[in-house]
């Protein structure tokens, strides 16, 4: 084409009679290689058409975008290469350019493989000596990848608009130069319980709570600074427009289609948070109830192992005692039975013969019958008193102190404060006999000479003391007791608990014993009189 260009110019002036001088035809031929170089080596495709539309030059980018090379295009008419849709398109510009005027506009060409190319059309006209049309000079850009990219771009952010409409999760975007909203969708305003409208003249900062706004600030400005460490995805506490704590979830992505822009998407999940702390909450309840259970669980095996042993020790008390009771049986009242049988007997061999001796003979009869039948009532007072169910446990009390003071010559002071209640029967048998055992070890171990039973009656309970004046005990002495058979104690303290109550022993060597005692008492008030101070 420069050649063209310089030969035709270098007619035109010889025609008008000028000469060229040498210097001058150097310079254009200098100019000549320099502009074909230029043309050869540019980007974007070239050609120059003469006023018929004919093809005279194109350029090698030109060539390579259609795959054709220069000798197949040079003389082919100008629609060779134009998509025929598009040709319409070209034949109007190249009347604005008969008409002199210049212009850019988008046009395809088509490849030798049928493909078509998207091109920006930019097109000059080109004049002859007198200013008539010769032609046109037309650079063109391939644009097709741009115009894919502004589609994708286009689609990207239509497709962004539609899922934002119609999300059910909040979504933003903000710009990042000073966090203000440009675009909320309608899931974000009602988490925020404000408009839409309300919502585009807030800042990012404006919504955040403050316990998580340091944080997130923090996170969008490294994001900013394109620090890839900040995480995309994150939990943060909220602020609704009444003033509500709420916890989002969020994600945040910058936008392709808008550079400066942020994307963010929220998700309420408040009532997880809510949940999951419930289930902490309850977790911690049960491993609470867990820890309890297994207390309860060893308290059971402690009980069980109490019950077994307490078992064992009720039978062998009962075995004990029943031993006892024979023994008593066969040496008391057996005997003065056996010893009056035979007196029968001698009595019926004399009634004939000395009717003098046969009296004498029943009247130590008659003190052998009274005395089994006294040790009968003892054996039979020591199963049980009958006085319990029909006089209470305080006159069965008072008896029996009476009777301990006369047989053991130690001794008894009997005091009883507040208002007598009445015990159902077996409990008052249980605190007969813890007093009864309290006092046979005063009797078999103390050495003591008095003795003071107190009893103090109280709205919701029994207590019970029992002080003696002998040889006292230490704590050493109480295990030994036991150790050694002297199940006294241990049988109190089994009754106490099997009573619900509580049983307290202490002594000191040289100064006493005391017992004390209480047990729960029922409710009801059994009509009597009110004793501060009772002796017998």
């Amino acid at each position: 084409m420069c050649a063209a260009l310089g030969h035709d110019q270098r007619i035109g002036e010889a025609g008008e009679g000028r000469v060229l001088p040498a210097s001058r035809s150097r310079e254009d031929g200098f100019r000549h290689d320099f502009t074909r170089m230029i043309l050869e080596n540019m980007n974007d495709g070239l050609t120059v058409l003469d006023g018929k539309g004919k093809i005279e030059f194109v350029n090698r980018r030109l060539c390579e975008m259609l795959d054709y090379r220069p000798d197949e295009l040079i003389g082919r008419d100008w629609w060779f290469i134009i998509y025929p849709q598009d040709i319409p398109v070209v034949q109007a510009q190249i009347e604005r350019r008969k008409q002199g005027e210049a212009g850019r506009y988008e046009c395809r060409l088509l490849r030798r493989d049928g493909r078509e190319i998207l091109c920006l059309f930019s097109a000059a006209r080109r004049s002859g000596p007198h200013g008539e049309y010769q032609g046109s000079i037309t650079i063109m850009t391939d644009i097709t990848r741009i115009k894919l990219m502004e589609q994708e771009l286009r689609a990207s952010e239509e497709k962004y608009k539609t899922i934002m409409k119609n999300s059910s999760d909040g979504m933003l975007i903000y710009r990042s130069s000073d966090y203000k909203f440009v675009e909320v969708n309608q899931a974000l305003a009602d988490m925020l319980e404000r408009t839409v409208e309300e919502c585009l003249q807030l800042t990012v900062p404006d919504t955040l709570h403050p316990e998580s706004r340091a944080m997130v600030m923090d996170y969008v400005k490294r994001r900013a600074q394109g620090d890839p460490t900040v995480p995309t995805h994150y939990v943060l506490t909220a602020l609704t427009k009444s003033g509500k704590k709420r916890y989002w979830h969020m994600g945040v992505s910058r936008l392709d289609w808008k550079p400066g822009y942020v994307s963010t998407i929220m998700r309420d999940i408040t009532e997880i948070k809510q949940m999951e702390e419930d289930l902490r909450r309850q977790n911690r309840a049960l491993q609470e109830k867990l820890r309890e259970t297994t207390l309860l669980r060893k308290k059971l095996s402690r009980y069980q192992e109490e019950i077994k042993q307490l078992l064992k020790r009720t039978m062998e008390i009962e075995e004990k005692s029943r031993r006892r009771l024979a023994v008593e049986l066969h040496d008391g009242a057996v005997q003065e039975i056996t010893s009056a049988l035979h007196r029968i007997k001698i009595c019926r061999m004399l009634l004939e013969k000395d009717p003098a001796g046969a009296r004498a003979e029943m009247a130590v009869m008659e003190e052998n019958l009274r005395r089994g039948m006294q040790e009968l009532r003892r054996v039979i007072f020591n199963l049980r008193p009958l006085s319990l169910d029909v006089l209470g446990l305080l006159s069965t009390l008072k008896d029996y102190l009476k009777k301990f003071e006369r047989e053991t010559g130690i001794g008894v002071t009997l005091k009883v404060s507040g208002t007598e209640r009445e015990l159902p029967p077996e409990r008052a048998a249980g605190v007969f006999r813890i007093v009864q055992e309290a006092l046979h070890n005063v009797k078999k171990h103390s050495g003591a000479d008095r003795v003071t039973v107190a009893l103090v009656y109280r709205p919701e309970r029994l207590r019970i003391t029992i002080k003696d004046n002998g040889c006292g005990f230490s704590r050493e002495d109480e295990v030994r007791a036991i150790k050694n058979g002297r199940a006294g104690l241990l049988g109190m303290k089994e009754r106490t608990q099997l009573l619900s109550g509580k049983l307290r022993v202490t002594g000191v060597p040289g100064k006493g014993t005391r017992v004390t005692f209480s047990i729960p008492l029922p409710e009801r008030v059994v009509a009597g009189e009110q004793n501060k101070s009772a002796y017998c």
